[in-house]
C-alpha cells in the first residue's frame, strides 16, 4: 500500500480536527468548514459550513450525523446531502449543516457505538457530562468530577471511558448496564 497525501492548499483555513470514519477522512477547520475526503483522499466530496470553528469531530455508526464543538457549546447536526427549495422548485444542494439541537458543553466529545450515550466536557471543562439519548434528544444523565484542570481529550472504547487533562491525570470510567452509568475505576 503506497502514501499519498491529500492537499488542502486550496483551502483557506487551518484544519483543526480529523476523524477517520466509514472509509472516509472528515475535517474540521478553524473557520468552520466541515470536509469529507473520498477514500482515496484525492477529492473532497463534501464540504458543509457551520460558521463557527470545528474544535472537535464525532460521527455516528451511519456517518450521517455528526457531532461537533468547541469551548462553549456541542452541535449535533445532520450531514446528508439534502436540495434546498427555499427559493427555487428544483432546490440547490445545501452547503450548510441542519443542525439537529445544540446544549453546552465544549470539545472534546465522543459518543458510543449505538449513538445513544455521548461524553464531553462541561463549559468549564473540568466536569464530564455523560448524555444519554431520549427522543431523539440528548439529556445530562450524570457528571463525572474527578479533574482539577480542563480535560482535554477523551477516548470511549466499547464500555471504557478514559479521560486526560491538563492536571495530568489519566481517568478510567467503566459504563454499568444496571443503572446505566460510568462507574470511575
Amino acid at each position: 500500500m503506497g502514501g499519498g497525501t491529500a492537499s488542502l492548499e486550496h483551502e483557506p483555513a487551518t484544519v483543526r480536527k480529523l476523524l477517520f470514519k466509514g472509509g472516509k477522512l472528515y475535517a474540521g477547520d478553524v473557520m468552520g468548514s466541515l470536509c469529507r475526503w473520498s477514500e482515496n483522499l484525492t477529492e473532497c466530496e463534501m464540504k458543509k459550513e457551520y460558521y463557527t470553528e470545528v474544535w472537535t469531530i464525532a460521527l455516528n455508526n451511519a456517518c450521517d450525523t455528526v457531532y461537533t464543538g468547541r469551548d462553549n457549546e456541542i452541535i449535533v447536526a445532520d450531514i446528508t446531502e439534502k436540495k434546498d427549495t427555499r427559493f427555487s422548485e428544483t432546490g440547490q444542494f445545501s452547503n450548510t449543516v441542519t443542525v439537529n439541537h445544540t446544549f453546552p458543553g465544549r470539545a472534546p466529545v465522543v459518543i458510543n457505538g449505538d449513538d445513544d450515550v455521548l461524553v464531553c466536557p462541561s463549559r468549564s471543562g473540568m466536569d464530564l457530562q455523560v448524555m444519554r439519548k431520549k427522543d431523539n434528544v440528548y439529556k445530562e444523565a450524570q457528571v463525572l468530577k474527578k479533574h482539577d484542570m480542563i480535560v482535554n481529550t477523551l477516548v470511549m472504547d466499547g464500555d471504557m471511558l478514559l479521560s486526560a487533562g491538563w492536571d495530568s491525570r489519566i481517568v478510567f470510567g467503566k459504563w454499568k448496564r444496571i443503572g446505566l452509568s460510568f462507574e470511575v475505576c
